[in-house]
């Protein structure tokens, strides 16, 4: 075979897709089988059963090399043991995407708390996804903290004390969704007079603005309004004005709103649109998304008429002047 520098087989094989391709790369030779293992074990997903957790841990902990090509892990567990949790924590130590997906915390396990808080810690680490997981103790949301980008779907807190702690929150995107009252509980822990400013950096934020959480988005909002760029929300089925804070340096914003199975949107939509031009004055895109609720026989979309904000004096609107 006509030797190629290793740097041109690095860049060849980084650009194959498949893994049937990537494994049989593997087999060509000694300069084939780290490029196409780098690649193969870049992303991992952990989707636990009794038997796998305890198999990935002791293969990753026989095979440390490859543990060191991993960049993006995904694990989903669910037993009673976390040991061998602990385990792929101390071996996969370059992760730069880190999605956790527990049922609850395992509080029983002494070691699993102070490996996850160190895992969160890692200067590799710049986003972190966590899934459905009950009971989160503060330590680590504010571990969480520091890491650049912050992803929370159905997480409740456990909040009865917030310790003191001296992690150095750099948190730049901050996604909030889906967690109900347990939001209220993870923004007074961000907002705790007594803690680190956590906001402080924040300039992209995803909220779910429901009736229930509506004066936490509001004071949540305001600590960021200093910092804040880009805003994500979606009200679900609020049915008032979404009530915004001024937000002088919000240069987009993502609004998803609902219509319903009648083919009717939301009577707040054209307010929510004032209350925009109001507190977002240096907007340049607003982006509007509409799921449609699905509808066995389909009916007429009634004609509402141009939208508030694009109707034929769009060019001489006196509001949302930077809008492109």
């Amino acid at each position: 075979m006509i030797s190629l520098p290793q740097e041109l087989v690095d860049a060849i094989i980084d650009q194959v897709d498949d893994n049937l391709t990537l494994k049989s790369c593997a087999l060509v030779s000694g300069s084939f089988l780290s490029s196409a293992q780098r690649k193969l074990f870049r992303a991992i997903q952990i989707f636990d059963t009794q038997k796998s957790l305890p198999d990935h841990s002791h293969f990753l902990s026989e095979s440390p090399h490859i543990a060191f090509y991993i960049r993006d892990l995904t694990i989903r567990s669910d037993p009673d043991d976390h040991t061998a949790l602990i385990h792929i924590f101390a071996v996969a130590r370059n992760v730069e995407r880190f999605n956790l997906i527990l049922a609850e915390m395992p509080n029983e396990n002494p070691g699993f708390m102070p490996a996850l808080v160190d895992y969160l810690s890692r200067p590799t680490l710049r986003f972190l996804g966590l899934f459905y997981t009950q009971g989160v103790p503060s330590t680590v949301i504010s571990a969480a903290m520091a890491v650049l980008s912050v992803f929370f779907w159905r997480v409740s807190m456990d909040a009865t004390e917030f310790p003191q702690s001296d992690v150095t929150p750099r948190v730049r995107q901050l996604s909030l969704l889906y967690s109900g009252s347990a939001v209220l509980a993870i923004c007074d822990f961000l907002l705790h007079p007594g803690k680190s400013l956590y906001t402080d950096h924040i300039e992209y934020v995803e909220i779910r603005m429901d009736s229930d959480s509506a004066s936490y988005d509001h004071r949540f909002l305001s600590a960021c309004a200093g910092t804040l760029r880009f805003l994500a929300i979606d009200p679900g089925a609020l049915e008032d004005t979404i009530n915004l804070p001024y937000l002088p340096f919000v240069l987009g914003v993502e609004i998803e709103i609902l219509v319903d199975a009648n083919r009717q949107l939301p009577h707040h939509f054209p307010s929510t649109l004032k209350r925009i031009a109001s507190s977002l004055p240096a907007v340049e895109t607003i982006t509007l998304s509409f799921p449609v609720l699905p509808r066995q026989s389909e009916i007429a979309w009634p004609d509402q008429g141009v939208l508030p904000i694009l109707g034929p004096s769009f060019k001489e609107r006196t509001e949302l002047l930077h809008l492109r």
